[in-house]
């Protein structure tokens, strides 16, 4: 219940937080003490989290409470235009939907039925929301530019690929002992 209770009062504090640091920038939501990329990467964990909590043991008030705030979460993530997380999102969608199908349905059914799901969720995502069919674009084009063993244009996905990179090689090093 914490983690719905958190995306509720995130989503209500907001509008009253003060407008300066990171919450200056146009078109994010953020606060004045978070980075914006941690701001929607932590509320998509909490709104991930709220997701999974929902179980059909649970009463309707509260499983509702945890849908909304999953949901409520998920919905401050997208507002913060911070795409720190998204790739995980449709995971976590199909593991919650399989969650609830696997109960009436086969196994195969419920694969089927949840990959499905997730599909028309992503896509509806996507469409819906500017801000996400934008961002989505911009990392398949900068995936498009990536070359290997040349040096890259400094983009969100080439920095996180050479973070990658630097890890695996320091992990080749010394795997036991580490940095």
């Amino acid at each position: 219940i914490m983690s719905g209770l958190s995306s509720f009062l995130t989503f209500i504090a907001l509008p009253y937080l003060p407008k300066v640091g990171w919450a200056i920038y146009p078109g994010r939501i953020s606060t004045y003490f978070i980075d914006p990329l941690v701001f929607g990467c932590v509320c998509l964990l909490i709104g991930s989290i709220s997701l999974m909590y929902v179980d059909s043991t649970k009463k309707i008030f509260v499983n509702s409470f945890l849908f909304i705030g999953g949901l409520l979460g998920i919905y401050i993530s997208i507002k913060s235009n911070s795409r720190t997380g998204w790739f995980g999102m449709p995971f976590v969608l199909f593991l919650w939907y399989f969650n609830f199908l696997v109960v009436k349905l086969s196994t195969g059914k419920a694969l089927l039925y949840s990959l499905l799901m997730t599909t028309i969720t992503v896509l509806v995502l996507i469409g819906h929301f500017d801000n996400v069919k934008e961002r989505v674009g911009t990392t398949f084009e900068q995936i498009k530019i990536l070359k290997f063993n040349e040096q890259n244009p400094l983009t969100g996905v080439s920095e996180r690929i050479a973070f990658v990179n630097i890890g695996l090689y320091l992990f080749k090093l010394s795997p036991l002992a580490g940095w």
